[in-house]
């Protein structure tokens, strides 16, 4: 009893504070835990209006932060026919996402001391002996080699598709062939290397490629809904059905399944958004998943380390592309096989991940998701709440007819955002609310961004596409442009220009009340007024910089 009253005199005093400050934190963490969900929910609204736009029958979504599953959801139908929705179970082809295990396979036999990333790939195949461009007659390829496509082979992807090939039998084949380019010189995507990368692994691990992935990655990450089989994924009562969208019949149309077979290990795996997590958490856990340690730190680092280069800002690991994201390094890799794609990607610093799985052969959401995805999680809340929506956009909404080319630019309010349609991508583009220059900036690309014009009275009578270091002019439709100078003084100039020196053709005439030039197989361009340069008796006139591009045309 003393010891309490001794406490009590001690810290008694502090005692109000003390709670207020326990209540402080709980709502702050209470807040935070709100924001999270609105977060998501902005994200799943994004997605989904993505995915009706460009026509993608169904999707299963699933996001993993700081080793917690947040986020797994269906949207759309698994099979339209049948009405089935997209569940988180929902079996679906990964494609060329299956690289990423074929590597993560092979470290597991390094870090056993069964395999080297530097071996010679005849140590464990023999019969492969490929013949490089090199000039160095000793050179022999690589484990490494193989993983990071920079032997200098094509994709050789026929040999593997007949249904009967085996795989030594195509890989004896693809031993035959010439290089495309120097070895070692320029990454070029092959997937006949990565079945001999998946076949050498079997082979070490006295097994098969399939057995392998089973035993060492899928059936101790929990992984118990996923498979190598694609025969088995024909019969799969809960696979999902994938289509193409007939774009002249407006309809979607079934794309049967096409049998991977000798390809396996280049892009065989099935599996679900829920199994997926585990994987994503796996990688982000540096090998380990809930206190089993499945292949050691620095071994799976080597599969994130860049191997070649792309191009600039782009390379490749062993089964992964390496970026970057607003300065963090992004460790992703898609995958397409008729009727289907798939997504998966990690950000490693901020300790997220996700995968996005689709029953289309394509879709630019496929790319897209990614940015998609970081900005609705690690954006301003300003951009991913909801809080800020709301905003009268009534007198921007509208139609834009661009001045350098065909076409409807239309510019609608979607998930409580200003977001454009731009031709002839039938998808709206969300955008952040406007900069210090007034530039809308799209969410999924800070490269391109919009702004619009307003006349003495206030009225938008145009918008302006800000992209690649050029700006595009879109008069909104209904608007007449007042002409900059007497119409007259344009008649003149209207006709047809034949180019001396390169044969093109081009037509001067009006539009929006200015002089456009149209350029034979290329754009319109809409030109500034008339400056004079030079003595004013030679009638050697200037024109000003193209609306829509940064060259100068001289009218003599």
């Amino acid at each position: 009893m003393s010891k309490v009253l001794g406490a009590w005199k001690r810290y008694g005093a502090y005692l109000p504070f003390l709670l207020c400050c326990k209540i402080t934190v709980a709502e702050a963490q209470q807040s935070e835990v709100s924001q999270l969900a609105q977060r998501l929910e902005d994200l799943v609204r994004v997605l989904d209006s993505s995915r009706v736009a460009q026509h993608i029958p169904g999707l299963a979504i699933a996001v993993v932060k700081d080793d917690e599953v947040i986020l797994v959801r269906g949207l759309g139908f698994a099979n339209i026919e049948s009405k089935t929705p997209v569940t988180a179970e929902t079996r679906f082809p990964i494609g060329s996402a299956t690289k990423p295990f074929t590597a993560a396979a092979i470290a597991t036999l390094v870090d056993d001391g069964v395999m080297r990333w530097d071996d010679p790939v005849t140590h464990y195949l023999p019969f492969l002996r490929l013949r490089p461009a090199s000039e160095d007659g000793d050179t022999v390829v690589t484990i490494r080699d193989l993983l990071a496509h920079r032997t200098g082979f094509a994709g050789m992807t026929r040999l593997f598709l007949p249904v009967n090939v085996t795989r030594e039998a195509a890989l004896r084949a693809a031993a035959n062939a010439e290089p495309m380019v120097g070895f070692r010189r320029r990454f070029l995507y092959s997937n006949a290397m990565y079945v001999a990368a998946g076949a050498a692994a079997g082979s070490a691990g006295k097994s098969s490629w399939e057995t392998l992935v089973t035993q060492r990655l899928l059936e101790p990450l929990g992984m118990t809904n996923s498979y190598t089989s694609d025969t088995r994924f024909m019969t799969d009562p809960r696979r999902a059905v994938g289509y193409l969208w007939d774009q002249g019949r407006e309809q979607f149309t079934q794309q049967p399944p096409r049998r991977v077979g000798a390809l396996a290990p280049a892009g065989a795996i099935v599996s679900t958004a829920k199994d997926m997590t585990q994987w994503i958490r796996f990688q982000l856990g540096r090998g380990a998943i809930d206190n089993q340690r499945l292949v050691s730190d620095s071994v799976l680092q080597e599969t994130w380390t860049s191997q070649i280069e792309i191009r600039d800002g782009l390379s490749y690991g062993f089964g992964w592309f390496l970026r970057e994201w607003q300065g963090q390094p992004v460790i992703e890799h898609g995958g397409n096989v008729r009727g289907f794609a798939a997504q998966v990607a990690l950000l490693p610093e901020s300790n997220l991940g996700f995968v996005l799985l689709m029953n289309v052969t394509a879709a630019p959401l496929q790319q897209a998701s990614r940015d998609v995805v970081w900005e609705a999680l690690l954006g301003k809340p300003s951009v991913a709440s909801a809080s800020n929506f709301g905003e009268d956009y009534s007198s921007l909404i509208g139609t834009y007819l661009p001045t350098h080319r065909n076409g409807e630019f239309k510019v609608m309010e979607l998930n409580g955002r200003l977001a454009v349609e731009m031709p002839p991508t039938p998808q709206p583009f969300e955008l952040h609310s406007p900069d210090e220059n007034g530039l809308w900036r799209f969410i999924r690309t800070d490269r391109m961004a919009v702004s619009f014009e307003r006349d003495d009275e206030g009225t938008v009578v145009a918008m302006k596409v800000h992209t690649g270091g050029q700006v595009f002019e879109c008069v909104r439709a209904g608007v007449e442009v007042t002409p900059e100078i007497d119409l007259g003084e344009l008649a003149k100039y209207l006709g047809s220009y034949r180019s001396k020196r390169s044969g093109t053709i081009m037509r001067a005439f009006a539009q929006n009340n200015r002089l456009a030039l149209e350029v034979q197989g290329q754009a319109i361009y809409e030109l500034y007024p008339p400056t004079e340069d030079g003595p004013s008796s030679t009638l050697h006139l200037r024109w000003g910089f193209p609306r829509a591009c940064s060259s100068k045309i001289t009218v003599m």
